[in-house]
């Protein structure tokens, strides 16, 4: 799948345009997105991404899109952390900004 100088295809071609369209249904949105997503390379999803510092003594909270990360949310709450179910797809921040926007602010506590 890797491309030249061992780069991905930016993340929307990974897909046909009937999947991202049923992704992401609005045509321009979708090719603003599209237009956007970088070739990153191979190696970087092969890599072991070190803890962040001071993780997680961090403030931290869960936002969960989809059902495919049950298991992250799960984690999530063994960390003690607060955790919001809003099922509404793996792009929801371009789909449905202002909803994960409130979601969001929910997740802090701020109204």
């Amino acid at each position: 799948m890797a491309g030249p100088r061992g780069r991905l295809p930016p993340w929307p071609h990974w897909w046909g345009e009937e999947e991202l369209a049923a992704v992401v249904p609005d045509p321009a949105v979708r090719q603003r997105f599209a237009a956007r997503c970088p070739r990153l390379p191979l190696a970087m999803l092969e890599e072991i991404q070190p803890p962040a510092p001071g993780w997680p003594d961090a403030r931290c909270g869960y936002l969960q899109l989809s059902e495919a990360y049950d298991d992250e949310a799960a984690t999530s709450r063994e960390l003690g952390w607060p955790v919001r179910r809003q099922l509404s797809g793996h792009l929801a921040l371009l789909t449905k900004p202002a909803l994960i926007a409130r979601e969001v602010r929910t997740l802090i506590g701020r109204p």
